[in-house]
């Protein structure tokens, strides 16, 4: 039996496995991007033989993507911490330090071959993606029948290795690649994936193929559009203002509850003239209007006011809008057919310091991929986004999470914002 309402510390597979099967409704989860950013997360063991007696040896692979920065006398990040990860250099135009989690970062096993690491930093994107669809092969495992999965996955640059120096705050150029091998590491050659440098890696999409490879259905692409993303730096190209949502199912035949969102402007005023036999709008009174709309119409498809093809009338006494064949077009009520193309803002959550789900953008996903009472998982809880949500609709959770430090700040925020609910920790 899986236990409700509660976020277990560990590696998502290993915390799945306790999981009877087929006992999930729905899974949502937005994983580590690939190469952009390091989670401080102790590095698991990968695609290993079992009876190996591993021993590991370092590429010192450097993660360039991450835009680690080298400054003069201090350093720099996104981190609390960063001075635990910092490699010193001597000598040549003043000391200087290099930011970097990622000593003996990327590590493989001489005997089995067996990877050493955390998801996200693996050294190739083929390995990155294997990694990621492996986690969701135990998830089909678990997830019911009429399951759904919702994965949000950015996209990475190939950036190529332009590592910037800063003194006092001030630009002084690149970082010369002999310095980075001075340094012990050894810059990733982005000719190794096959990708010319400042190239998008095209991630999601290598990602949602192999996953409709590995038989999950593909119903949507959602495009997440945040209208206050961050300006970007590059004057070379537009700024990035969307990520992927991929929404999967395991059959043919699965749980979801149609979602609306209003109207465009003009569509009902437009609707409630009618359209005449020959495509001029009936402007008399309401009682013609109301017989003009209840008259079936000859296909023209989008001569036609309402833009769809086939004939369509109004059905009386109901404020949805029907072909003649029975389907439903819209509802004025309720709006139409929500669409994938989500314009959702981002909203940061004061204590993480990585980057959470907007409750408004979870939402959607639980409300249509999951019923009332139904259980909600996360693999990657993180801050604790879908669960905050799941309760707030009346639907259980269960969570994954590698640190403990994410798991008392995700308990700390359900506790807060649901205060009603009992949570718990699982160690171990």
């Amino acid at each position: 039996m899986i236990e409700l309402d509660k976020i277990h510390q560990g590696h998502a597979i290993n915390v799945m496995k306790t999981f009877p099967e087929k006992s999930i409704n729905c899974v949502i989860t937005s994983p580590p991007y690939w190469r952009l950013r390091d989670y401080g997360i102790e590095p698991l063991i990968w695609d290993d033989v079992p009876e190996c007696e591993h021993t590991f040896d370092s590429d010192n692979t450097y993660h360039d993507n991450l835009r680690f920065r080298v400054v003069h006398n201090t350093t720099v990040g996104n981190y609390k911490n960063p001075e635990i990860y910092t490699i010193k250099r001597t000598g040549g135009p003043g000391a200087k330090e290099l930011h970097s989690r990622f000593e003996s970062s990327s590590q493989f096993c001489s005997k089995c071959n067996a990877w050493r690491g955390s998801l996200g930093l693996e050294p190739s994107m083929d390995m990155y993606i294997n990694h990621l669809c492996s986690i969701f092969d135990e998830a089909k495992r678990v997830l019911r029948d009429d399951g759904t999965l919702w994965v949000n996955l950015g996209d990475t640059y190939n950036s190529g290795g332009n590592y910037r120096v800063q003194k006092d705050g001030q630009k002084e150029g690149t970082i010369p690649h002999d310095w980075l091998k001075d340094t012990g590491f050894v810059k990733t050659d982005p000719s190794i994936q096959g990708l010319s440098a400042k190239s998008l890696c095209m991630i999601p999409f290598r990602f949602a193929i192999e996953m409709v490879n590995r038989g999950w259905i593909l119903r949507n692409d959602i495009i997440w559009h945040k209208p206050n993303c961050m300006p970007a730096s590059a004057k070379d190209r537009f700024t990035v203002d969307f990520e992927h949502v991929f929404f999967f199912t395991k059959s043919k035949r699965y749980y979801f509850t149609q979602q609306f969102e209003p109207l465009a402007e003009g569509t009902v005023p437009r609707l409630a003239r009618g359209v005449s036999a020959n495509n001029k709008w009936v402007n008399g009174a309401d009682g013609q209007t109301k017989q003009a709309l209840s008259q079936p119409r000859e296909n023209k498809g989008k001569q036609h006011g309402t833009g769809y093809g086939g004939d369509w009338k109004c059905n009386r006494g109901h404020s949805g809008y029907f072909r003649l064949d029975g389907k439903p077009l819209f509802d004025i009520e309720k709006g139409r057919n929500m669409r994938s193309v989500w314009k959702i803002s981002t909203k940061g959550f004061p204590e993480a310091h990585f980057a959470t789900f907007p409750e408004t953008l979870v939402e959607p996903m639980i409300k249509a991929g999951c019923p009332e009472g139904g259980i909600v998982y996360d693999p990657f809880m993180g801050a604790g986004t879908v669960a905050v949500v799941a309760k707030r609709l009346n639907r259980h959770y269960v969570g994954s999470e590698l640190k403990t430090e994410y798991i008392d700040m995700a308990n700390k925020r359900i506790s807060k914002e649901i205060p009603q609910m009992e949570f718990r920790f699982a160690g171990g």
